[in-house]
């Protein structure tokens, strides 16, 4: 059992192992049906030949960010014992919940809103993606412990 969170390793490691897949699994979802719903003859592959897959980079580097988000505190909660709570708190609540969710929402909308706002948001993410693994890394030269 973890002192932290009251629950058995064994289920953390079995949630860490699938918790990060889903958001691939659902933004991934999402952008087949964008591109599936808007296409006459029904194949994924339309989407390609009409050479929009940019109007995906959105819902796909949004699912970048959550999957990392998930890596993150699962890798904190399993291997960084020595973290604060609050950082797994601030992760969870900041990081999914106030930047995520509404962002989540943006790339949604920006599918269809055109090129210049697809291209703001991807950079927008690449921008979040790099300032958590920073985060991670930070967190990981500060309370891993290497005796035990």
């Amino acid at each position: 059992m973890t002192a932290k969170a009251a629950i058995h390793r064994a289920v953390l490691r079995f949630v860490a192992f699938y918790y990060p897949s889903i958001p691939f699994i659902g933004f991934g979802g999402i952008a087949y049906m964008f591109c599936f719903c808007a296409m006459p003859d029904d194949t994924f592959s339309g989407c390609v030949r009409r050479r929009d897959l940019w109007r995906l980079t959105p819902l796909l580097l949004c699912a970048a960010y959550m999957s990392l988000l998930a890596l993150v505190s699962m890798h904190t909660r399993l291997f960084l014992p020595r973290a604060p709570n609050a950082v797994l708190t601030d992760l969870l609540d900041v990081g999914t919940v106030r930047v995520g969710i509404p962002l989540a929402w943006l790339a949604c909308v920006g599918t269809g809103a055109g090129f210049t706002f697809a291209i703001a948001l991807d950079c927008v993410f690449v921008v979040l993606i790099a300032r958590v693994l920073a985060i991670w890394s930070r967190l990981v030269r500060t309370y891993l412990h290497s005796g035990d």
